[in-house]
């Protein structure tokens, strides 16, 4: 048995790099460890509740503005008023528009590096 070799050896050898390599994995992005040393990205899993959030404050901050310019319009100038609430309106729809396109770059971005560690892993 000793001068044959039938591939065992390489199998065995084989067999624990692959149990090392998944060992490693756990211990990479499991517990508190892997929390603390980024080994595991959180991003995608809040950039949904995020980005509802950003877009409550930019809607709240437009209706604000538009409350705004209704009460210029009665208190001041009905001119003065109107654009205000232009204003506000272009700034809701920009302010929108920026935040989608921000987040997407985000989002690229960590898909990107995902993308790149299965890569990694192969």
């Amino acid at each position: 048995m000793d001068g044959i070799d039938d591939g065992s050896a390489a199998r065995e050898a084989k067999l624990l790099d692959g149990g090392a390599k998944k060992a490693l994995g756990e211990i990479k992005g499991g517990g508190l460890a892997g929390f603390f040393n980024f080994d595991r990205l959180y991003f995608l899993a809040v950039a949904r509740v995020l980005f509802m959030l950003v877009c409550a404050l930019i809607l709240l901050a437009t209706l604000a503005g538009l409350l705004g310019g209704l009460i210029a319009m009665v208190g001041q100038s009905v001119l003065g008023g109107l654009g205000v609430i232009a204003g506000a309106l272009i700034f809701g729809a920009v302010s929108l528009l920026a935040a989608r396109v921000w987040f997407e770059m985000l989002v690229v971005a960590f898909r990107i590096n995902e993308n790149l560690e299965a890569i990694r892993d192969k």
